[in-house]
């Protein structure tokens, strides 16, 4: 067997026929397969991805995104789509805090298959590494837009109040606090919850923020007037045709109203009537009634002085003993 492979070999060797025709087929092979992946295709703005390592942060760098130019068979280059594609760099090796440059290549190149990255601009990406640091702080809000007249914003509350961020020291050490985006309250009447995205506080640096959003809670109020108006008469109902005549200890009292700011200047002490009622009395006697207050709609009473009154019912033919 052995024999008979050398004698091929040597019958190879010997026959300048057959080397012609082996190296016209490899060049046809060769020229084969550079036309089925001669297509290219261009993809701008792929996301780099660098882990810098654990207990390490990066505090700047040059580029976030960088273009690829790929090159592959016509199959594969049309089902190319950049939302499939990162680049992944991790730094290995002994890390100090300070810059660094990391060179890009086709091997950190990811979700390319198939397709040879033939060219990455840019090459090389410059970053600046510092240790990484967690820090508390608080969540600021901010509101816009006008409310209707008449009601007024009482409290805003973030759930939970405050955020941790983990990231590069220097850069930590510069954020006293996380700002959401403002709150549109146009024309709102009651109060009303709305979950938000916190925003990572710099998109210079690399970091992390927990929780990733928040929800904030508005209060809001209807401004109110209080009017106080004091001696009002008080006032007993009885039917016309009462055989009774009355009399009511104390007379007067004081009613504390409450209204819409808007109103408090069209609403007038004549429209306040304290009343004790003696309607459905049967019998002669002594009662202590309840005060009863009649206002117009949209007036609230918050306080009525006092809140009872003593009233005597006599028969109009009994007379009072001297």
């Amino acid at each position: 067997m052995r024999r008979s492979l050398s004698m091929l070999k040597q019958a190879v060797l010997n026959n300048k026929g057959l080397k012609s025709l082996s190296a016209l087929l490899a060049v046809i092979t060769w020229h084969a397969i550079q036309g089925v992946i001669s297509h290219t295709k261009p993809v701008t703005g792929i996301p780099v991805q660098i882990d810098p390592g654990a207990g390490w942060s990066i505090l700047d760098r040059s580029a976030d995104t960088v273009d690829v130019l790929f090159k592959g068979s016509r199959e594969d280059i049309a089902m190319l789509s950049r939302d499939q594609l990162r680049i992944v760099k991790t730094i290995g090796g002994r890390r100090q805090p300070g810059s660094a440059t990391l060179r890009l290549s086709p091997r950190d190149v990811r979700g390319a298959s198939g397709l040879w990255p033939e060219e990455i601009l840019p090459a090389e990406i410059r970053v600046t590494l510092d240790r990484e640091q967690q820090k508390t702080v608080p969540v600021q809000t901010e509101i816009e837009g006008r409310l209707p007249p008449g009601y007024a914003i009482q409290k805003v509350t973030s759930i939970p109040p405050t955020v941790t961020l983990r990231g590069p020291r220097q850069a930590l050490a510069q954020i006293q606090s996380v700002r959401v985006r403002p709150i549109d309250v146009t024309d709102r009447t009651q109060p009303f919850r709305v979950r938000l995205p916190l925003p990572i506080a710099s998109q210079a640096w690399s970091g992390q923020i927990q929780p990733q959003a928040v929800t904030v809670s508005v209060t809001i109020v209807e401004q109110s007037a209080i009017r106080t108006f004091r001696n009002l008469p008080i006032t007993v109902l009885t039917r016309p045709d009462s055989p009774f005549s009355v009399s009511i200890t104390p007379d007067r009292a004081t009613v504390t109203a409450k209204t819409r700011t808007e109103r408090a200047h069209t609403f007038k002490e004549r429209q306040v009537v304290v009343f004790v009622d003696c309607t459905e009395r049967e019998a002669a006697g002594t009662f202590d009634l309840p005060l009863q207050v009649k206002t117009p709609s949209g007036v609230d009473i918050s306080l009525l002085e006092p809140e009872k009154a003593r009233v005597v019912l006599r028969a109009k033919s009994q007379k009072v003993a001297r």
